[in-house]
């Protein structure tokens, strides 16, 4: 069986990953970071699904033995990154959504840590400031997803390559992406499939999505405080994934 991992940093839009599955029509399992033990249960879920290729989907931190594993089963990663404002931002709007599933244990000390303070969390979640959640900061990133961009098996793309023109993104960036995504993995697709499949990924309804998930959504969000902060902690990072 091939495992092919979809990947990223929560409230990266992995949800735009998670639709391969029903793109590809292959099997898609997993939901938290405890895929790892998939591992140990290969043969069993073999005989279940009984097909040749199968995604693992979650948000799957990197630890140098995690690598091993990978390397050694000869697995593959899609991991999708995100403009690191816009991965603040899309946690503070689940989080003042009360969306439970999504914005981590804490939901329920959110209005009084912070009585409303928008910048106030904004701030926390730049500085990995443990009050609500810090797995939406760049600190998180990038010690628990950046080096996976460093490794022969995994395949980066950018959430707003993937988006197209209704987010925000170009269609014609959108399908190329795609095409690359489906070379990587090993499953190939006509020109035809691509132009059809691409404009299906793209969707409002994710409860993470800010503003139906266009690009730059932060603007509306940092002030001008945070936008400081922002730079001096993690101004470099972000330009290093290649975001201005």
């Amino acid at each position: 069986m091939k495992l092919v991992f979809l990947n990223g940093q929560p409230k990266a839009g992995n949800h735009l990953l998670h639709h391969f599955d029903r793109l590809f029509n292959k099997i898609t399992f997993g939901r938290s970071t405890n895929g790892w033990v998939l591992f140990a249960a290969e043969e069993k879920i073999k005989k279940l699904v009984r097909d040749d290729f199968m995604f693992l989907r979650g948000h799957y931190e990197w630890w140098d033995f995690h690598e091993q594993l990978i390397r050694e089963r000869n697995c593959k990663m899609i991991l999708i990154i995100r403009d690191l404002r816009d991965v603040i931002t899309a946690s503070f709007r689940s989080c003042r959504l009360g969306n439970r599933a999504n914005a981590g244990n804490d939901i329920g000390k959110f209005n009084s840590l912070y009585d409303g303070n928008q910048e106030e969390f904004i701030e926390d979640s730049i500085l990995d400031k443990n009050k609500i959640r810090n797995s939406s900061g760049p600190l998180y990133f990038k010690n628990c997803f950046l080096p996976w961009t460093k490794v022969d098996f995994c395949h980066v793309v950018k959430f707003e390559n993937l988006i197209g023109s209704k987010g925000g993104g170009d269609d014609l960036v959108q399908k190329e992406e795609l095409k690359q995504v489906a070379e990587f993995i090993g499953l190939p697709q006509t020109d035809e499939w691509y132009q059809k499949t691409a404009l299906e990924i793209y969707t409002t309804t994710a409860p993470t999505f800010v503003f139906g998930g266009k690009v730059g959504a932060w603007k509306q969000y940092f002030s001008k405080k945070n936008i400081e902060t922002f730079e001096k902690a993690a101004g470099g990072l972000n330009r290093k994934l290649g975001y201005k």
